[in-house]
């Protein structure tokens, strides 16, 4: 009736070393891989760096100063995700990524979200309009972006979009999920091309309707 046999080794061989589990990452319903019941009280399967987040019966494991551990060009790196798009052209996921500012893509890069969740809980939130932080990932000049990996971008409730194109950044969305607020995708100036993914907003514009999910910026759409 419990969830503490998630992650479970043989007791005997857990005594003797030769069962364990080495926890970098990942997200656990009900059940918390730094304090494994099922092996002991306070049996902890987390490597050094790494701690538990909760929230609503939800466990995630984060690194201690909020970074990541992310492959970038095939090779683990740890830091934070701005870091690893800029370090490299292709960059996959090992666990969910809470940012606290915008991630700007300014060079060619493949984002792998590997089925994860990019997003943002902190206040006061990512939107700012005086320097144009938009959304969680802001593709600018120089900037072009491929999104594979079946993953989630989900801006918090109230705040910003998912992705936004500004200064001839250019985007190819293969598949995935996009969740913003008035808008999903918003292209400033440049080019965004959709092969798949699920679209969504969950706080309306003005107009209360759901119109903007996709939008451009007027006078750029217009002089194409």
């Amino acid at each position: 009736g419990d969830c503490r046999y998630t992650l479970n080794c043989f007791d005997e061989n857990y005594t003797n070393g030769t069962a364990k589990f080495i926890v970098n990452g990942g997200t656990f319903i009900e059940f918390n891989p730094a304090n494994n019941l099922a092996e002991g009280e306070k049996t902890n399967f987390l490597v050094d760096g790494k701690k538990v987040l909760y929230s609503d019966s939800i466990y995630e494991v984060a690194g201690l100063d909020g970074t990541e551990t992310i492959l970038v060009d095939g090779m683990n790196f740890t830091g934070n995700l701005q870091d690893a798009v800029n370090a490299g052209a292709t960059v996959k996921l090992l666990q969910n990524v809470n940012l606290t500012e915008v991630l700007v893509v300014n060079k060619k890069v493949t984002l792998d979200l590997n089925g994860y969740m990019l997003k943002n809980e902190a206040e006061p939130g990512i939107w700012n309009e005086d320097t144009k932080s938009w959304s969680l990932i802001s593709v600018r000049e120089g900037g072009n972006l491929t999104i594979n990996g079946e993953g989630t971008v989900q801006a918090k409730s109230g705040d910003c979009y998912a992705i936004d194109v500004q200064n001839g950044g250019e985007v190819a969305i293969e598949n995935g999920t996009y969740v913003g607020n008035i808008s999903a995708v918003y292209v400033h100036k440049g080019i965004v091309t959709i092969n798949g993914g699920n679209y969504s907003i969950q706080q309306l514009s003005n107009m209360g309707d759901c119109r903007y999910t996709l939008n451009c910026f007027d006078e750029n759409y217009t002089n194409g």
